[in-house]
């Protein structure tokens, strides 16, 4: 009961720190920079979410309840996650600088800033299944909790 009250906590959480971020920076920077930042992150959220390759679900699917082979397959979707997010990154990085109409919309600084979300996009494709399959949910939502945090 503890660990299902701490997951509703922390999307509960998600939520509320959504709402208090959007509300901020509006305030700071009104519709037009709540636009930038929109379509900022519709750039990194549209590659991530693309590159992710929905990996976490394939790793579900092979390992499914079976420990030795989840541990033999863990490093390997890892590895292939973590290429996947340097991939996103890249990706997302060259559509802005490639395309004058987002370079004049967002400058570098803030594109540098998007570009930090892409591994929250990916991570958040495959991230849940992986967990899942491993059975560390609740530290999967301690993870989701100090980030939203910080």
């Amino acid at each position: 009961m503890k660990n299902y009250l701490f997951k509703l906590f922390v999307r509960f959480f998600v939520a509320f720190s959504g709402l208090v971020v959007f509300a901020i920076s509006s305030k700071l920077y009104g519709a037009e920079g709540r636009g930038v930042i929109g379509f900022g992150i519709s750039i990194v959220s549209l590659f991530g979410l693309l590159l992710s390759f929905n990996l976490g679900w394939s790793f579900l699917f092979e390992a499914k309840s079976n420990e030795n082979l989840k541990q033999k397959l863990l490093p390997n979707y890892l590895a292939i996650h973590y290429l996947l997010i340097i991939a996103g990154i890249f990706i997302s990085g060259m559509f802005w600088y490639l395309n004058a109409n987002a370079r004049v919309i967002i400058d570098s600084k803030a594109m540098m800033a998007f570009l930090i979300l892409v591994p929250f996009y990916v991570w958040s494709v495959n991230g849940n299944s992986i967990y899942a399959t491993l059975n560390k949910t609740t530290k999967q939502d301690f993870i989701i909790f100090l980030q939203r945090a910080v």
